[in-house]
């Protein structure tokens, strides 16, 4: 299949989220609960070649534009709904309160635990071992070390109530596109970092016109491998 050979696979990804609230404040990010995928597809290159005449004699000036299908990263978007939820350890709901329209952050990262107390702005050395564990290298142009590294810009935000990190804070950052492309003011990209992960960050925003112009709650950019990579999503809601 097409996605066995190209890594650029977009997923429309609807987050369902069931934050269940004690007497205490909210704390740090909580596993997403059910994920439902919508729709996969990725982009085509161009496979039929041009034919030109050549004739003896004549030297020819032509313009060349190509076009070709990343092999290391995957982008998820989509729209994030949810409710806190008063309820026993059976599920039965005692009182809930839907969101409207929530923020907050969604997180995703290779690493199957997070320790987020210890998150932070991701230093070079953590690019460079991702560039290493999907297969490319600081000289590629896709590289995770140049797409990130002071690639655009980032709201402030904080992780758990505890962790803040002021706006542009983070050197490794980026902004995904929107219909227009290339922008710096919607679907923040932050490289995160705990001890032994990257954190792949992206600020929840209303309803923001996306990069096929719908409209989303979040674009997330993450890189991958030829095989596939199994991501950890996690989310926070603030209120």
């Amino acid at each position: 299949m097409r996605w066995l050979e190209k890594r650029a696979i977009l997923l429309l990804v609807l987050l369902t989220m069931v934050i269940a609230v004690a007497n205490t404040a909210f704390g740090a990010p909580i596993g997403t609960g059910p994920i439902s995928i919508v729709g996969s597809e990725n982009g085509t290159e161009n496979k039929t070649a041009e034919t030109l005449t050549a004739q003896a004699g004549n030297v020819t000036n032509i313009n060349i534009d190509s076009k070709t299908i990343t092999d290391y990263w995957t982008g998820f978007y989509g729209d994030v709904t949810g409710t806190i939820s008063l309820e026993n350890t059976a599920g039965n709901v005692f009182y809930n309160w839907s969101l409207a329209t929530p923020s907050g952050e969604v997180y995703a990262t290779r690493g199957s635990s997070v320790t987020w107390a210890s998150v932070n702005c991701s230093p070079a050395a953590r690019a460079e071992a991702e560039d290493t564990a999907v297969g490319m290298t600081q000289a590629d142009t896709d590289s995770v070390n140049k797409t990130f590294y002071r690639g655009g810009n980032h709201s402030a935000f904080s992780i758990g109530g505890g962790t803040t990190f002021t706006a542009d804070m983070c050197d490794y950052r980026t902004n995904a596109y929107d219909s227009t492309g290339a922008q710096i003011t919607n679907f923040d990209q932050i490289m995160l970092n705990d001890s032994t992960s990257a954190v792949y960050t992206t600020i929840i925003q209303d309803e923001q016109a996306g990069f096929d112009a719908g409209n989303y709650d979040f674009e997330l950019l993450v890189p991958s491998t030829i095989s596939g990579e199994t991501y950890y999503f996690y989310v926070e809601i603030t209120t």
